[in-house]
């Protein structure tokens, strides 16, 4: 059995492939120890041709070939294809850092964590090339439980799956799966992994070159589309809630979670959507499939609750108006402000 399986879903990525298949490489790894897996999304690019000389050299690289079916789904059919005893999920147009692979799996097989969990970098297209990125001399590395990971470091906003190592017979064992066809899939996947890990570890390593600006966020590219995929995920937490296991703190810290999720998706329907009956098609899926959802931590959560389960409709009109109407002319004026504080500091010297 290998060391370690990495799972790389690919689609639409001539451009950064190569880079991201050579760092792989460059671990400081044995080709006996680990396993690449690249599973072609059907991508209707160059992709592959752009690194056949790389999977004709090594042998230790399995190509899955399947019709376009979304990251989750990829994702899955490598993890079925998986052999290794740890599992790492590599987007293809992001980087590893050199040699961090080596040290982290030797953290995660010594004592049989569940997940390790790393540092990241994230780095803008013209800093990558530039970036000077070293492994820290001073490595500080901390056992914890999952739910204590959870409860100290997970937020909606830092759902990602690639800095983390996980166990694969762990994954096997809770029947953990990314939920094909969605958006957002890293956000209920990650928190499913957290709060059912026994043992973990938290270190300071970099593993990972987040590529910035080239994945989807929650805030980038929202329509009809995203905004029901990411009530999905809302539900998801909010099922996860319901787990009668779960400590007191880890259940408030999910709801937390979800109302934060809540805000964001409020936001970005009253920016990001404009059409009225694209906006109600949004609320309305959240109220079907989750049609219990509650917001009951502290006043601003309960007006919340009252304002969503009441007037849903109206308030994101107040939104959307506020948004066209107020929020610009509040930010001219905080430049203004700022231009003015800014003059005050050069004639006083």
């Amino acid at each position: 059995m290998k060391k370690l399986s990495i799972i790389v879903p690919i689609y639409n990525v001539e451009k950064y492939i190569r880079a991201c298949i050579e760092s792989i490489f460059n671990q400081g790894l044995s080709e006996d120890d680990f396993e690449l897996i690249l599973v072609n999304d059907g991508t209707p690019d160059k992709s592959l041709d752009v690194i056949s000389d790389i999977i004709q050299t090594h042998n230790n690289i399995i190509l899955i070939n399947q019709p376009n079916q979304g990251p989750s789904i990829a994702r899955n059919n490598g993890m079925m294809k998986a052999s290794g005893e740890y599992i790492h999920f590599v987007d293809s147009d992001d980087l590893l850092v050199e040699n961090s692979l080596s040290i982290l799996l030797n953290e995660a097989t010594k004592s049989n964590m569940d997940l390790v969990v790393a540092d990241f970098l994230e780095l803008s297209n013209n800093n990558i090339g530039t970036a000077d990125i070293n492994i820290p001399k001073n490595i500080k590395s901390c056992k914890r439980s999952g739910d204590d990971i959870y409860l100290e470091y997970l937020s909606p906003h830092d759902c990602h799956v690639w800095h983390t190592l996980f166990r694969r017979q762990f994954l096997l064992d809770n029947n953990i799966t990314f939920s094909p066809g969605i958006y957002y899939e890293d956000i209920p996947y990650m928190h499913e992994c957290y709060i059912k890990a026994k043992t973990c570890v938290k270190t300071n390593i970099p593993i990972y070159i987040y590529r910035r600006g080239n994945q989807m966020s929650i805030t980038l590219n929202f329509s009809e589309r995203t905004g029901k995929d990411f009530c999905t995920t809302i539900a998801m937490m909010w099922e996860l809630a319901k787990n009668k296991n779960l400590s007191h703190r880890v259940v408030t810290k999910i709801k937390e979670n979800v109302y934060v999720s809540f805000s964001v998706l409020v936001y970005c329907i009253a920016h990001d959507i404009h059409h009225k009956s694209e906006r109600k098609a949004i609320l309305n899926h959240i109220k079907k499939i989750a049609p219990d959802l509650q917001f009951k931590l502290g006043f601003k959560q309960k007006s919340m609750n009252f304002i969503y389960h009441r007037m849903p409709n109206s308030y994101i009109f107040l939104r959307v108006v506020y948004a066209q109407k107020f929020e610009k002319s509040i930010k001219r004026v905080k430049r203004l402000y700022k231009k003015i504080r800014n003059y005050r500091k050069v004639s006083s010297i």
